[in-house]
């Protein structure tokens, strides 16, 4: 192990190839020049690989990391059924595709506007569906609520709100 300019610890011990079946080689291969151009800076000569562990990995995880609209989406079906429906008269959507992008819809029964988290648990909520979900999967790992805050982006005390909802959700 050595340390780096930025003072992290790198591996040092040689590459295992796939290519030659996992034999370890001296040096590590080339990268390709567009990937060898883009990895070093404007005064540097030529480019070392670097490796990471999975604490460094884990250490810059946030909920930035996921797809916001794969979370939406996950979020939003289980929440709701197959239709979508007005929340005050329960008049189905033509059309459901705003609804399922989270953006606000308009009855044409009622006048009434809503979201697809207007009377659920979540309605009120200030976090977006990544931390949502990123917040239920730490919540289920149990994590502490310091260590979710600081996944998340909020406080641990807001984490202990977001815990007893989930609870109270879930019939516990």
């Amino acid at each position: 192990m050595r340390r780096n300019r930025g003072g992290r610890q790198t591996d040092t011990r040689p590459l295992m190839c796939l290519a030659c079946n996992g034999s370890a080689h001296a040096q590590p291969a080339t990268p390709a020049p567009a990937l060898l151009k883009a990895a070093r800076g404007p005064s540097e000569n030529s480019a070392t690989l670097r490796s990471f562990t999975t604490a460094e990995a884990l250490a810059d995880f946030t909920a930035a990391w996921l797809n916001e609209d794969r979370c939406r989406q996950w979020v939003i079906d289980q929440l709701h059924d197959f239709a979508a429906r007005c929340p005050s008269c329960g008049l189905a959507l033509d059309d459901d595709a705003s609804f399922r992008a989270g953006k606000r819809c308009h009855c044409g029964r009622c006048g009434r506007w809503f979201t697809a988290t207007t009377g659920t648990f979540l309605e009120g909520a200030h976090l977006d569906f990544r931390q949502v979900y990123l917040l239920a999967v730490l919540i289920e790992l149990k994590l502490s609520p310091r260590q979710i805050a600081y996944f998340v982006g909020v406080s641990a005390d807001t984490v202990r709100l977001w815990i007893k909802r989930f609870r109270a959700f879930e019939g516990e």
